[in-house]
């Protein structure tokens, strides 16, 4: 759960939930008709690589020409790189978009869940997941490129305190793989403490 929500569940709760969550899918899975067989062929899967235009605050992920999604590690609101506007292939959308458009989008939390990303609730009494403490990206470590099955790049960001005090270097290994009618995201971190 966000945090704070681990915090105010017991153990029992934990269960209680999980054990509702579980029943309810297998309800939910025992009452939907079985699918029809397709009238068509279903469209075959796009293979060709996934390409990236650089731009100032992002990085913008297209395959065949059909936007894919974006990379954004600099943005005046939200403190943390984050992949926005994500579609599977075929255009399917799978994230909120972003800027959400007013009337048109869901703009509650607009910039605590602009697409996918990663925040910590509280390191060392800071807070990442709230945007009040800050993970300033410094650089691409590993450009992206093309490698056999999957676009890869490797970023390093600085984890920043409220007070701008630097407490940690944080190295991001990101793979995103289309895979039929689907795109797999690999996140992988590592992060190291800035000794005093």
């Amino acid at each position: 759960p966000m945090p704070p929500m681990g915090a105010l569940l017991s153990p029992q709760d934990v269960a209680d939930i999980t054990k509702w969550l579980l029943t309810a899918e297998q309800k939910a899975a025992a009452a939907r008709p079985s699918a029809p067989a397709p009238s068509a062929p279903a469209k075959p899967a796009d293979t060709s690589p996934l390409s990236v235009v650089e731009q100032p605050d992002r990085r913008v992920i297209t395959q065949s020409g059909a936007r894919i999604g974006e990379f954004v590690f600099a943005d005046a609101k939200i403190r943390r790189p984050f992949f926005a506007n994500l579609r599977a292939p075929g255009g399917i959308p799978v994230t909120r978009a972003w800027p959400p458009v007013e009337g048109v989008d869901a703009t509650d939390h607009a910039d605590m869940h602009p697409g996918v990303w990663l925040g910590f609730g509280t390191i060392s009494g800071q807070d990442f997941w709230r945007n009040k403490a800050t993970m300033k990206h410094e650089s691409f470590v590993v450009p992206p490129a093309w490698k056999e099955v999957r676009l890869e790049f490797s970023t390093q960001s600085s984890l920043l305190s409220t007070d701008g005090a630097r407490m940690a270097t944080m190295r991001c290994d990101f793979a995103l793989a289309p895979k039929g009618h689907e795109l797999h995201l690999t996140w992988a971190v590592a992060i190291t403490p800035e000794m005093d």
